[in-house]
């Protein structure tokens, strides 16, 4: 959970250790690769119904304040939903097939769950479980929107969530941005107040620490001319500045399109480009936040360490075919300087499978003789550890 510097947490939930390690947990690790909801639901059914006994129990032996027995109720609520959806939403990535044909069971179980508490719950921004709510709403429901409901019926998800616009008009903001419009549509339809509030701090938080800049400054207005006097807007506002400033950016000629770079089709037209040089690829994605991360963290400092020596730099964009005008404008954004490529299909599995790559970011380091290998650092980049690796192709 992620509690920003202005929501502080009652001490009541948190002081009394004798209360909290009497509490159930759940054991993750018990039911880590079931395929079906039943077992995990009833688990967690069980759970909350024996911490609401230990609860009356405590309450009846040590007689807390009502402030006190009113805060850890409303915080015992929301246990069940929030284990059950968090535990759900990590499970499914080691059961991806199985999860897909029992999707509709899965949901069902976590709608019963949701269906016996408040989605937005201004009472309860002094309880755990609900912050953990919220921050797992926020940054897992658009996830699921892409997979469940666009990939399946894209027109239905468009007019749900794109009904203030037309359907093609709805396209093209989802496809221009398919993630912070889509998460202040999430916050604007299950929140309101303090927790709409709250639930804005975790989506700035995220995306600013991801590097997921689209539309920010807007949504930042938004959030400003609706929460006027939020504390949180003093904490976010300078970063927002940056994103404008860097937005004002243009193309430099120190950004270099490789001639006809979208009709090369394997690993070996695009080396050919740079015979005789060291070259390291960035093979990245304008949606990757991974990708974005790292760019913003370590490009400049690779460029300064190696100004003057014999590297170049390629940028080579995966699966973004649709995003050119986005591609464009990070470019310049994040003033990504040296060779670019917005990579078709057949050669982004070209260049991943003769390289062995197995997601993105992914870093491919061609010596002088066209000799090439994996960086020897995944993500988080480790920059020395690459850094020494291109030095050493530089001296064969």
């Amino acid at each position: 959970m992620y509690t920003p510097e202005n929501v502080k947490v009652l001490g009541t939930l948190t002081e009394d250790e004798q209360l909290q390690n009497s509490l159930s947990k759940f054991n993750t690790e018990k039911f880590s690769g079931d395929t079906l909801p039943d077992r995990v639901y009833e688990e967690i059914k069980n759970i909350a119904l024996n911490n609401k006994t230990i609860l009356d129990t405590y309450i009846k032996t040590y007689k807390p304040s009502k402030e006190f027995i009113k805060a850890w109720q409303v915080n015992l609520e929301y246990f069940a939903p929030q284990t059950f959806y968090s535990f759900e939403q990590n499970n499914k990535y080691t059961n991806q097939k199985a999860y897909a044909r029992n999707f509709d069971k899965w949901k069902q179980r976590r709608e019963e769950l949701f269906s016996k508490i408040k989605m937005s719950n201004d009472e309860a921004m002094n309880a755990p479980f609900y912050l953990n709510f919220i921050w797992e709403i926020i940054l897992r429901t658009k996830y699921e929107l892409w997979q469940e409901s666009y990939n399946k019926n894209p027109e239905a998800f468009l007019k749900e969530w794109y009904s203030d616009v037309s359907v093609e008009e709805g396209l093209k903001l989802f496809m221009d941005d398919m993630t912070n419009i889509l998460t202040e549509k999430i916050i604007q339809k299950y929140y309101t107040g303090k927790s709409a509030e709250y639930a804005y701090v975790v989506f700035f938080k995220s995306s600013l620490d991801e590097e997921i800049n689209e539309n920010l400054p807007q949504i930042f207005e938004n959030f400003k001319k609706q929460f006027p006097n939020s504390n949180y807007i003093a904490q976010f506002e300078p970063k927002i500045n940056a994103i404008i400033e860097n937005n004002k950016k243009t193309l430099s000629n120190k950004m270099i399109f490789v001639d006809k770079g979208d009709q090369l089709k394997t690993f070996e037209e695009v080396i050919s480009q740079f015979k005789g040089k060291t070259v390291l690829i960035d093979m990245w994605g304008t949606w990757c936040a991974p990708c974005r991360k790292e760019i913003a963290e370590h490009s400049q400092a690779l460029h300064e360490h190696f100004k003057g020596k014999d590297v170049e730099f390629l940028y080579v964009a995966n699966l973004d075919s649709n995003n050119y005008e986005n591609w464009k404008k990070i470019i310049s954004s994040q003033s990504m300087e040296g060779y670019h490529i917005l990579a078709n299909k057949g050669l982004t599995q070209d260049i991943m499978s003769k390289t062995k790559g197995t997601g993105f970011p992914t870093y491919i380091v061609v010596s002088k003789d066209g000799s090439y290998e994996l960086s020897k650092t995944k993500y988080p980049m480790k920059r020395e550890v690459l850094i020494q690796q291109l030095e050493e192709a530089i001296a064969k």
